[in-house]
């Protein structure tokens, strides 16, 4: 399986050997193969809620998301953050799983096989 990434690494860290691939986006071919690759990981899921296609493309669009006018910052952020963590003999890096913790973070480790649901707290 190959998964591409653009300025971010999209690949479950803690199975390296999945034969997971993580590299740039090259071109608008791609960036749909990378938006559409969870409706790929999860066909037959039934309790999958999808992403909305469009709302990924905005999200992805440099142009329209700020987070790409410091990206090439938090890149060398990250990169310094890889290196210390190597110096001290660790192999794996975990952190949010968006740009910034305002967008998706976060995991499901159990109750996968409960319904969907939203749940208004204002209420």
């Amino acid at each position: 399986m190959s998964v591409s990434a653009r300025s971010f690494v999209s690949a479950p860290a803690a199975r390296p050997s999945t034969g997971v691939e993580v590299r740039r986006v090259r071109g608008r071919r791609e960036l749909n193969a990378f938006i559409k690759l969870p409706f790929e990981l999860y066909r037959g899921e039934p309790n999958l809620v999808p992403p909305l296609i469009m709302e990924r493309r905005r999200h992805l669009d440099g142009k329209k998301n700020p987070f790409f006018e410091h990206a090439e910052a938090e890149a060398a952020l990250l990169a310094s953050a890889e290196g210390w963590l190597r110096e001290r003999g660790r192999g794996r890096m975990v952190g949010p799983m968006d740009f910034t913790t305002n967008h998706e973070c976060g995991l499901l480790v159990e109750g996968h096989e409960l319904k969907p649901r939203e749940e208004a707290s204002f209420l």
